[in-house]
């Protein structure tokens, strides 16, 4: 059975619906990349995992109904295909690392950054593929 290719397909997972609006236009934007849908809450976002099957995710650290870091380490352990790129309302403590976590972003980014990102994980998952 052929795995299907991952990487395109992208997931936003984030409470407030300005930012998974402003990631979507960001995203809208970048070449070869198709955004499969986005999770309000923690529950969408698992559903929306098994049956879109992205290769990105970006994942609010306060995303409603997750408990982080365990959470994350969970959609890590069920997912490991998956860069995920972490969004936090504040800056983490240099040297942060946490095993599927391809990069940080914070919400004050501007979209270069966030831009910046979605290569990020497109690289990692290469990287993680061989």
């Amino acid at each position: 059975m052929k795995i299907p290719d991952r990487g395109k397909k992208l997931v936003i997972a984030d409470g407030n619906a300005h930012v998974r609006s402003a990631l979507r236009c960001i995203a809208e934007q970048q070449e070869n990349l198709k955004i499969t849908g986005e999770a309000s809450n923690w529950k969408e976002l698992t559903v929306l995992l098994s049956s879109t099957q992205p290769g990105i995710v970006f994942l609010d650290s306060r995303l409603p109904g997750s408990v982080f870091p365990e959470s994350l380490r969970a959609l890590t352990w069920d997912y490991p295909e998956i860069a995920i790129i972490l969004m936090t309302a504040n800056p983490v403590s240099p040297g942060f690392s946490q095993k599927g976590v391809c990069c940080h972003i914070t919400k004050k980014d501007p979209p270069e950054k966030v831009r910046q990102a979605l290569n990020s994980a497109e690289s990692f998952r290469d990287y993680r593929r061989h």
